[in-house]
This record gives C-alpha cells, sequence and structure tokens, in this order.
C-alpha cells in the first residue's frame, strides 16, 4: 500500500515538497511507494485523518491538540525550529488597542484550526486574561482583512505574506508579535497505526521532507515559484526568512504544548485534556535531524 501524504497551501513544506519534479523519485529510490493528496486547507486534516485518506500531514502544533482531544492516536513524528514570523496580534494602526488588555470585550479573528488559538490564549494569560475576555471569530485570511478594514473586528492574527497584503491597504500596528508567547513550528504527524504499521516508509518520507526543507533555505525564490507559480518577492521575503528542516519535537516543545493544551482545554476550546508526552515518541527516528532510522519508533 502507498503512504498517502497530504499537502495543502496553510503548510508550506509539503506543497513545495509535493511539487518538486524529483521527489517521488527520490521516494522510490529509498523504497517508498507514495502519493500526494492536494487539498485547499489545512482545517481538512483531521477529518481526512479520521477518514483514513491520509498517511502522514502536516499543520501548525494546534490541530494535532485538536486531533488528540476527539480521540485520534496521534504521533507527533517531526517539527520546524521555531517560526517568530512578522506579524502577530495585529490592530489598524488607528486603534485605541495599545497592549492585550485593552481586548477586553473586543474581537479578534483567527484562522480555523490554526496555531493562532495558541498564541492568543498564551498571550491573554500573560495578561491576566481568560479565552471569554475578547470574542473570538474564526475567518479565513481575505475575509479577516477585509472585516478588519471595515471595522467589523477589532484586531487579527496575522503574518506574512498576508500582513503584507494587509499593510498595503492601511498602516497596522502589532500588538504582540508571534514569537513573544509561541513558538509557532510546524509539525509533521501521523497516527499510531500508520507508524507501527510502516515504520521504514514514514522514516525514509522524513528524511526526504527535511531534505526538500533545506533545499527551500538555499534557493527561497524556487520554493516561491513551486508555492504561486512565479518569483513572487513576497513570499521570495517570507521563505528566505524562515527557519527549515525537520527535528523529532523535544522536551521545549512537548513542555510548551502541554502548557497550551492545558489552557485550551480550560477554556473549552479542547473538549478535553490531552497528553502531549503520550504522543511524542522518543527518540522518534533518531536525535539529529538527518539521521532519523526506524529504530527509535
Amino acid at each position: 500500500m502507498p503512504i498517502r501524504i497530504g499537502a495543502h497551501p496553510n503548510n508550506t513544506s509539503l506543497t513545495v515538497f509535493s511539487r518538486r519534479p524529483d521527489t517521488a523519485e527520490q521516494l522510490r529510490a529509498s523504497g517508498v511507494d507514495a502519493e500526494f493528496f492536494p487539498y485547499n486547507s489545512g482545517n481538512q486534516t483531521i477529518p481526512l485523518f479520521r477518514a483514513g485518506a491520509l498517511d502522514v500531514g502536516g499543520t501548525g502544533s494546534t490541530p494535532p491538540l485538536h486531533a488528540l482531544a476527539t480521540g485520534l492516536d496521534v504521533v507527533l513524528l517531526a517539527a520546524t525550529p521555531p517560526r517568530p514570523d512578522r506579524g502577530g496580534l495585529v490592530v489598524l494602526d488607528g486603534s485605541p488597542v495599545r497592549d492585550v488588555t485593552d481586548l477586553a470585550g473586543r474581537s479578534v479573528a483567527v484562522m480555523p484550526l490554526s496555531w493562532h488559538p495558541q498564541l492568543l490564549i498564551a498571550a491573554l494569560t500573560a495578561a491576566g486574561m481568560g479565552w471569554h475576555d475578547v470574542t473570538v471569530v474564526e475567518l479565513n485570511d481575505a475575509t479577516a482583512r477585509d472585516a478588519l478594514l471595515r471595522g467589523g473586528i477589532d484586531a487579527w492574527i496575522v503574518t506574512d505574506p498576508a500582513l503584507a497584503d494587509l499593510e498595503r491597504h492601511a498602516p497596522v500596528r502589532v500588538v504582540t508579535g508571534v514569537g513573544e508567547h509561541h513558538s509557532n513550528r510546524s509539525v509533521i504527524w501521523s497516527l499510531r497505526s500508520v507508524v507501527d504499521a510502516a515504520p521504514d516508509a514514514i522514516a525514509a518520507v522524513l528524511t526526504a521532507l527535511d531534505a526538500s526543507d533545506r533545499r527551500i533555505a538555499a534557493d527561497p525564490a524556487e520554493a516561491a515559484r513551486l508555492l504561486t507559480g512565479t518569483a513572487s518577492a513576497d513570499w521570495t521575503e517570507v521563505l528566505a526568512r524562515r527557519s527549515w528542516g525537520l527535528t523529532r519535537p523535544g522536551d521545549d516543545f512537548v513542555t510548551e504544548q502541554q502548557r497550551h493544551a492545558d489552557l485550551l482545554a480550560r477554556a473549552g476550546v479542547l473538549p478535553r485534556p490531552v497528553d502531549i508526552a503520550g504522543a511524542v515518541r522518543g527518540p522518534a527516528f533518531g536525535k539529529e535531524t538527518t539521521s532519523w532510522t526506524s529504530s527509535g519508533i
């Protein structure tokens, strides 16, 4: 049976990986029969895993929390380094909101099933506030931009390239930056049944994906062309600033994820508490980025 790898626009690593002409050949050389399943939004990852349509997927760090909280037996395979991208919790420049406490009673837009709730819950907690002190609105990028510009929402969690697009329409201020409260890592994950059934194939996929990530770091313009069809200046700049490569989820990742998961569960955003350490197989695929082997599973 082939390994089915999901690719969606919200996960740059997997989208570029799936569009490289030599990816399938490299995986076949490793003895892996791989199929890519393109889909249009990261918020469909959990339903696709639940339906059995995916074997390997990648998202921000929050969807695996929801997957665990709704009963999927998830294994967190690998994570990127922290990505404190430009942006964060943003308001229009003329907004009366100067810090997080000024958001009390106001609305904040987040992308559905993205990492945004982790940044928001951590920022609210640090300010002595709770999730229900603000009105959280789930909106996609284009709708959130228009709502903010028209005064329909008070704040938006947004990073480049959507932030650069917003700035072409109006001046903005960043109230809380991404790196202040959340490491913003992408996570590659699977189901325990898949990892148990095909450990060597999963290890080969991670090795190839890590190599693709390092090619992005070396040539962001090429990756931008694979993403958009052109050497988009916005995307080339974003890719050049971002950290690339995969590592096994370490103690710092587990600690942050557990803390945020506990906060989200207490707020009712997650339906029940989850155990992050139990979802990490360590030392999964070896201790270093370039030394994954199935022996650690």
